[in-house]
């Protein structure tokens, strides 16, 4: 397998993954905007992650990668069964991650990175102000006394929402509650996220 992946953007989860799981996979360092030849011939769309298998299939989007590799490689662990409580959780929370936190946070990232003069204006706090709203979600789940989010261990639904947490705190910070926050400090103290990010 080959990853072009840009470090702080969403292939971070999946390199995570791979760490978590133990399986190898060849980086192929490219910038957030600046893709090349070789990865826009895989993906038109310009974006990263690119994720292309052994066999050539191409996966550009982040939690479907994380999806198969988990049901893939680790059925029953990082992946949860349809059969197995907890399954409703398990997609909920995979999916929160980028379409309830990341999909609308790139609108307040765009600004801030390639337009910064617009600064605070109604479209941000309006993003802002979902973003808040999602956290109520993973803060009432955490409040039951669970340690993860989906079948009483680490998923990847813990992957996806750990990762969002410290990005969406960067960029809105003072909106995240101290349970997630603390939630996401003990997901990304894994020796296999410490690795992606400081190895």
């Amino acid at each position: 397998m080959r990853l072009f992946h840009a470090s702080g953007s969403r292939s971070d989860r999946i390199l995570w993954l791979c760490e978590e799981l133990g399986i190898p996979i060849e980086v192929i360092p490219v910038g957030v905007r600046r893709p090349t030849e070789e990865m826009l011939a895989l993906n038109p769309a310009g974006s990263v992650p690119v994720l292309q298998l052994d066999d050539g299939t191409v996966i550009t989007e982040s939690v479907a990668a994380l999806l198969y590799l988990a049901n893939k490689h680790s059925p029953g662990d990082l992946a949860v069964d349809p059969a197995e409580p907890g399954y409703a959780d398990f997609l909920h929370f995979t999916l929160l991650g980028e379409a309830g936190l990341m999909a609308p946070m790139s609108g307040i990232v765009m600004t801030r990175e390639r337009a910064p003069e617009l600064g605070e204006n109604f479209t941000t706090e309006a993003i802002a102000e979902k973003l808040a709203s999602r956290w109520a979600l993973v803060e009432r789940r955490l409040a039951t006394g669970v340690e993860y989010l989906a079948a009483d261990r680490f998923t990847v639904a813990d992957i996806s929402v750990g990762w969002a947490v410290a990005v969406v705190d960067h960029y809105v910070s003072g909106r995240t509650p101290p349970a997630v926050l603390a939630y996401g400090e003990r997901m990304r103290s894994r020796p296999a996220y410490q690795k992606i990010r400081f190895g």
